[in-house]
């Protein structure tokens, strides 16, 4: 790493990691759509009913709740590639894996077969999430931070428009199974940035012994921390209902984007090309600053 290096300068190696980085944050933008509003745009197609549709909202739980498995990660040692490449590999593979089977579904036929490979999707994809910010942590000096998770940031933007407007689009001419098929596919390029990308050398740090004592010292302790602080409920209650209306309403967009007819591939798709045009740079430029 180039530790020494001040702020915005960058060496080769510097410049090798970031592109690695920026695959990585596609190989993490991937899979949310397709296991969120891509696949509610699928079923409502479909004509699965509302409340069907509804429940894919608790897919998405498992983003939430990742920090529970996390320590898992940390603690256990793969057999081989080190101990992010190790563990990065196989989640990738068995993420595409999970994809795959996803697109051979049919949420019209078999609705509770479609839920359950979208939430084994997103656990998959929430797992490795948590690998690759442990890999940019460790495999980046602290004045390369900024400019890595912005690399993440764009890349996972674009998958994210990939997977949801470009789904979409392709879901005209190929079918949904060929445009999730495809999917899988490129989630594949995940794999292959890892094997590029250098193991991080750090000193760890001595942590309890057992997964339960490690889990209180991850998990239990800085929640209680959190939790303790002065207004915290004031602070928790603002973010709840700061979300709540783009929660509930996002949720039940994609029953109704088809009500309008025979425009509404064309709707969905420009609908995406510009939430990309305004939403792709500003965040990455935030996390360089």
């Amino acid at each position: 790493m180039s530790g020494q290096a001040g702020r915005g300068s960058f060496s080769r190696p510097d410049f090798g990691r970031l592109g690695i980085m920026a695959v990585l944050g596609f190989s993490s933008g991937l899979p949310w759509a397709l296991s969120g509003p891509t696949l509610r745009y699928w079923m409502s197609g479909e004509h699965v009913p509302l409340g069907m549709i509804g429940l894919t909202a608790n897919i998405g739980l498992a983003y939430l709740l990742k920090f529970v498995w996390a320590p898992f990660f940390d603690e256990a040692k793969p057999f081989f590639f080190g101990r992010r490449r190790g563990w990065l590999i196989p989640v990738q593979i068995a993420l595409a894996l999970a994809i795959a089977a996803l697109a051979l579904s049919d949420p019209g036929q078999d609705i509770w077969l479609t839920l359950g490979l979208g939430a084994l999707v997103a656990f998959l994809s929430a797992s490795q999430d948590i690998i690759i910010d442990a890999w940019r942590i460790e495999a980046f000096a602290p004045n390369l931070q900024g400019a890595a998770l912005a690399c993440e940031v764009w890349g996972w933007r674009v998958a994210y428009q990939v997977s949801n407007a470009g789904v979409i689009a392709l879901s005209i001419g190929l079918g949904w199974h060929g445009a999730f098929g495809l999917m899988a596919v490129l989630a594949l390029l995940g794999p292959l940035a890892v094997l590029f990308a250098p193991e991080p050398q750090v000193a760890r740090e001595v942590h309890p012994a057992g997964l339960a004592s490690r889990f209180t010292q991850a998990v239990r302790e800085p929640l209680q921390e959190f939790l303790g602080r002065r207004g915290i409920a004031v602070i928790i209650g603002f973010i709840v209902l700061f979300r709540l209306g783009g929660a509930l309403g996002g949720t039940m967009l994609a029953p109704i984007i088809p009500l309008w007819g025979s425009i509404a591939p064309i709707s969905r798709w420009r609908t995406g090309r510009y939430r990309w045009s305004a939403a792709l740079p500003a965040p990455g430029w935030v996390a360089c600053w």
